[in-house]
């Protein structure tokens, strides 16, 4: 879904009703400046607690903790262009030390795999519920990572809403030419 103009209030109720009653959607959003796309996530966000599920914010290249729910992620030991990933994960549960021990092992490919399992490995039974703002500012790492995430986890249980200002973004997020080649 691609948005050009200011955040309506039937914008808000169609997202909320698909993340509420799907097992899992991919909402891509894009707007420019001013119109209404972090305001949009905030509400999203607040509305889709109060019904119950899990909900976290990332934006760009940093992890956002928002959450009504008790949670200590773990400092990063592991820092550079998975982080964000690696904090998302440690927020549901995972260990931060043992998810660096293994991405230090392999190529590229086995390190989106790696990390894809360690969010997948942690997410809730009932799914959960990502928010991720200002997607243009990723760094080309994560973008590439995204992109294999969206393309090989289709039967995830986690629903993902991702806005920028960019729709060539989006399209680049969802092209094949993107996914990691094995060295």
């Amino acid at each position: 879904l691609l948005f050009q103009g200011p955040v309506h209030d039937s914008l808000l109720r169609d997202l909320l009703e698909s993340l509420h009653t799907a097992p899992s959607v991919r909402c891509l959003l894009t707007g420019p400046h001013g119109s209404g796309r972090t305001r949009l996530l905030e509400n999203l966000a607040g509305r889709l607690e109060l019904l119950g599920h899990s909900v976290r914010q990332a934006r760009a290249n940093h992890w956002v903790p928002r959450t009504t729910e008790p949670s200590n992620p773990q400092k990063a030991p592991h820092r550079g262009p998975w982080t964000s990933i690696l904090e998302l994960a440690a927020s549901w549960g995972a260990s931060i030390e043992e998810i660096s021990l293994r991405l230090r092992k392999g190529d590229r490919l086995h390190t989106f795999k790696v990390l894809c399992e360690a969010l997948e490995g942690v997410l809730p039974v009932s799914g959960a519920v990502l928010l991720w703002d200002d997607a243009d500012d990723m760094n080309l790492d994560l973008r590439d990572w995204w992109t294999h995430f969206l393309t090989t986890r289709t039967e995830t249980k986690l629903s993902l809403v991702m806005v920028g200002r960019e729709p060539d973004l989006f399209l680049g997020l969802l092209s094949q030419q993107a996914m990691p080649k094995p060295s």
